[in-house]
């Protein structure tokens, strides 16, 4: 038992530092820095549809048939497309520009992010590579939060969809038609290639890059600085380049550095 001081109350507690957070978030609630806005100074089109209570920053811009919930906070500068969707209690950081997406509730978007711009997607032509159009939407779910200067593309045909919950990083690019589900967590500068599509409670590390197509299944983890190059099982933690099973990958390296000694 600690030493404490005798006007201090002890509370004893299994996991200290999640508690430390729900205290924390009950005294000070979202840090995020938004401005206290209290006046619609968005330029809109008539046809855009406001809440009650929502709080728009300076220079806002609103296309046609833009539709915001109660509740929905826009920092200054930021620009929401044609028939964009906020749902009610979601906020919206300074410079952000959404353009053919829906956000759900209770949804957080960092400064500087940028959702539902086309994918990256050309074929080979006689002379230059040929636009393909993109056609479908961004879905991000309810309690989604994006980070600073994270980018996610709007679908080619499919939708590009985020799940409840997850929460994106910074610097993070998410490509066209991207499948992402539930409660998962996705460390910085992770790119994840088009057509991927990524289970429940997945976590990512930093920098990890996932080619097109693979589907990671849910409960996996992928260590930091992993390269993902074929379908990850459900609850498997890989690493590498190409990422591979973490024990084998471990022991690849033991060996390595074993052989480097030998020669050295």
């Amino acid at each position: 038992m600690p030493e404490v001081i005798p006007s201090v109350t002890l509370v004893e507690v299994d996991r200290p530092y999640e508690a430390f957070v729900r205290v924390a978030q009950y005294l000070y609630g979202s840090n995020l820095s938004v401005g206290n806005y209290s006046e619609l100074l968005a330029l809109r089109s008539e046809t855009t549809c406001i809440g009650e209570n929502c709080r728009i920053g300076p220079n806002v811009t609103c296309g046609q048939d833009v539709e915001l919930g109660s509740n929905v906070t826009i920092g200054a500068n930021s620009v929401l497309g044609r028939g964009v969707t906020v749902g009610n209690d979601s906020v919206i950081a300074d410079n952000v520009s959404i353009y053919a997406s829906h956000i759900g509730n209770s949804c957080v978007v960092h400064s500087g992010a940028r959702i539902g711009g086309d994918g990256f997607g050309f074929i080979p032509g006689a002379d230059e590579p040929i636009r393909i159009p993109q056609l479908g939407r961004v879905i991000i779910q309810d309690g989604v939060e994006v980070g600073t200067n994270s980018c996610i593309d709007r679908g080619m045909l499919d939708d590009t969809v985020i799940g409840e919950n997850t929460k994106i990083d910074n610097q993070v690019q998410i490509a066209h038609n991207v499948v992402i589900g539930r409660n998962c967590q996705i460390s910085a500068q992770t790119g994840i290639a088009g057509s991927s599509v990524i289970g429940d409670n997945v976590l990512l590390g930093g920098r990890v890059g996932i080619v097109n197509k693979a589907r990671i299944g849910d409960y996996a983890k992928v260590m930091a600085c992993s390269l993902v190059t074929k379908d990850v099982m459900d609850g498997a933690s890989v690493a590498g380049n190409p990422a591979i099973d973490i024990k084998k990958w471990r022991k690849e390296i033991v060996s390595l550095r074993r052989v480097a000694r030998k020669e050295s």
